[in-house]
């Protein structure tokens, strides 16, 4: 069990990255979640059948993975304890949302 844990650790951006790599980083931890059920196509005693995209071909294609494998990948996912999932972040943060979207609507019609 401690080498899941040590698999499982969430590397974080270094402060040697410079803001660089920041927002691929920070991607993941937007709003989506890691697999939904509409991409498992099928889960039996020789693994879990799901489709993914190829960003090289730009193709869906299949991959089956043991159950071990897919719920390792899978606890990758979750956020560390403290760490929350963003929604919505500069205009449409719930804070200041009405508010500015007022302000942009009329920046728009001048």
């Amino acid at each position: 069990m401690a080498e899941v844990r040590e698999e499982n650790r969430h590397d974080t951006p270094s402060s040697s990255d410079a803001g660089h790599h920041v927002p691929a980083w920070f991607l993941g931890y937007t709003y989506r979640i890691a697999i939904t059920n509409r991409r498992i196509l099928g889960v039996d005693d020789d693994g879990v059948q799901f489709t993914y995209k190829d960003y090289r071909s730009e193709q869906r294609k299949v991959m089956t993975l043991t159950g071990q494998e897919f719920v390792r990948r899978f606890l990758q996912h979750i956020l560390p304890k403290g760490l929350m999932r963003v929604r919505h972040y500069g205009f449409l943060a719930n804070r200041c949302r009405r508010r500015k979207l007022d302000l942009i609507r009329v920046a728009l019609k001048d």
